[in-house]
């Protein structure tokens, strides 16, 4: 059971390593490279690593819970702050502001479009600010289907699979994990077991030849008490006979 837990956490320690290197790569897409696809591709594979180290490894306590609520709502937070730079590095949102300005050292971030990040993001879709198009429709349609998502995939971690089909007001089948030195336990019993009943078995033969062989000589010596009474029968007839007494 130890070897199994310490399997599964390292598990959570490859997939915590994977999202960081990931979002950190995002990051620097983001901030850094000209072409908006670019970014955009970033963003896209720090989303699915993301799912997929939550999906395949991460296997929170119920204990952790409100830690991993605030591990999403810290990605969530950085999800529409990149968003954001790309709405604005790029000029993909029809906001009648200054765009492609924005650089972590020199220039001021604009609100509108952390706020119009957030409306996409969250799926709200105010109405207020409408993407360009081209590569604004195709950026802010993929913000809000990440936005969907990514709200699922935070009720399935949390919540985890029992919790999962609880409220759904089913059952799950939990899970029977053996570790090797259970199994071994296990097979030694069973085998100590199985010599105990042969054993047993060779016991009960011995006993059963036994009670054979006893009831064999019992059986002769009844044959020869009768053959002896028949013996003194006719022995005392004889006798009576010699000694003048008539029957």
């Amino acid at each position: 059971m130890l070897l199994a837990k310490k399997e599964s956490r390292t598990a959570d320690v490859l997939g915590l390593l994977v999202i960081a290197l990931t979002g950190g790569f995002a990051v620097y897409a983001c901030l850094e490279f000209t072409a908006w696809w670019q970014s955009y591709l970033a963003l896209m594979i720090f989303y699915a690593c993301f799912n997929i180290a939550l999906f395949s490894g991460i296997k929170p306590a119920p204990w952790e819970g409100s830690i991993v609520f605030v591990f999403f709502l810290a990605v969530a937070l950085i999800y529409i702050f990149l968003f954001a730079v790309l709405y604005q590095r790029h000029c993909l949102l029809d906001i009648p502001t200054t765009c492609a300005t924005y650089s972590v050292l020199q220039s001021p971030f604009n609100g509108d479009y952390l706020y119009a990040s957030t409306v996409v993001f969250t799926t709200l879709g105010f109405g207020d600010i409408v993407p360009k198009p081209g590569a604004g429709r195709i950026v802010v349609a993929t913000q809000a289907l990440i936005g969907m998502t990514y709200s699922a995939t935070a009720i399935l971690i949390i919540l985890g699979r029992s919790g999962w089909y609880s409220a759904r007001g089913e059952s799950a089948a939990q899970p029977i994990l053996i570790d090797r030195e259970h199994a071994q336990v296990q097979t030694d019993r069973f085998a100590h077991t199985s010599k105990a009943l042969e054993d047993m078995s060779t016991l009960l033969s011995a006993l059963s030849t036994k009670v054979d062989t006893v009831n064999n000589q019992l059986v002769s010596l009844k044959r020869y008490a009768l053959w002896a009474s028949f013996a003194l029968i006719v022995l005392s007839f004889f006798a009576g006979m010699a000694l003048g007494h008539k029957f």
